[in-house]
């Protein structure tokens, strides 16, 4: 038995580790369906399949589905939350050192090797890009009004 902490930390991982995009790579006698479910992610395609799971769990057992899928993305959010503050502390510790240092030098160098770091890359935008990719999905899933047949049908080939 396989609770919604065990899946969403699964599903965390993969936002994490894996890009947000799938690889461009398609090859021209692939089917149009083929060819959809390529352009998918790792972590869009795992979201998906553990989303039509739990949209089936709340059906089957009359339990509320936006309330099962919020149950089951908080924590991802949380994390990704906490993994952004990290990494903005990160960022902007070399900043405050430079600026400290160049109060007590009174150089401005310091201050100027400081501010260099915050111009890097944002090393959250893959995560957050994923998980912001999760919660519109969760959203457009759980709301039955707007889910289509489409939509809830959408992988019930396998």
């Amino acid at each position: 038995r396989v609770s919604y902490g065990q899946l969403s930390a699964l599903l965390a991982l993969s936002a994490a580790k894996n890009p947000s995009t799938a690889s461009p790579e398609k090859s021209s006698s692939t089917t149009e369906a083929e060819s959809d479910d390529q352009t998918l992610s790792v972590g869009e395609t795992l979201c998906r399949k553990l989303l039509r799971t739990i949209t089936r769990y709340a059906d089957a057992n009359s339990l509320d589905r936006n309330h099962e899928i919020r149950e089951f993305l908080e924590p991802i959010e949380r994390r990704c939350a906490v993994r952004n503050e990290k990494a903005a502390l990160q960022q902007l510790l070399p900043a405050y050192a430079g600026y400290t240092v160049s109060l007590l030098t009174g150089n401005p160098l310091p201050l100027l090797l400081g501010a260099a770091a915050l111009t890097g890359p944002d090393p959250m935008m893959e995560e957050n890009s994923n998980v912001h990719g999760f919660r519109g999905l969760g959203s457009r899933t759980g709301d039955m009004e707007t889910a289509g047949l489409l939509d809830e049908n959408e992988f019930d080939d396998d």
